[in-house]
C-alpha cells in the first residue's frame, strides 16, 4: 500500500488536509482485484487531517463468456456511512431514505465519471 497526502477541497474556496492509506491485492489464481483506502493521522497531514474518510474500495472481476473468454469486467464499490451523522444532517428522513439518497448520489456520480 501507499500513502497520500493532501489538501482537498470539500467546501469551495477551502482546503482541506487529507491522509489517505491505500492498499490493494489481485488474486493469483482468480484474477479479482482489490482497492481499498482509509484516512490516517500522519504528520505529513498539515496541520493535521481536519476531516475523515470512512474505509472505502473496489472490487474488481472479470465477466466471462460461456466458452471461458474475459468479456467485460464487473466494478462494485463499498463505502462506509456514519449513519448517526447523516441522520443529524437530515432529521426528517428515514434510515431507509438516507441509504437511497446516498446510493443515488453515488450512482449520479460513477455516471458522471464513465461518460
Amino acid at each position: 500500500g501507499y500513502l497520500f497526502c493532501w489538501k482537498t477541497r470539500s467546501i469551495p474556496k477551502k482546503h482541506v488536509p487529507l491522509c489517505l492509506i491505500r492498499a490493494w491485492r489481485i488474486g493469483k489464481n482468480d484474477d479479482t482485484a482489490v482497492l481499498a483506502s482509509q484516512s490516517v493521522c500522519h504528520p505529513e497531514a498539515a496541520k493535521g487531517s481536519l476531516t475523515q474518510v470512512l474505509p472505502s474500495g473496489w472490487f474488481l472481476s472479470p465477466v466471462k463468456d460461456a466458452s471461458g473468454n474475459n468479456v467485460g469486467v464487473s466494478v462494485t464499490y463499498v463505502v462506509e456511512h456514519d449513519l448517526v451523522y447523516l441522520r443529524r444532517l437530515a432529521p426528517v428522513l428515514k434510515d431507509r431514505s438516507i441509504v437511497e439518497t446516498m446510493a443515488s448520489s453515488t450512482e449520479r456520480w460513477f455516471y458522471k465519471l464513465a461518460s
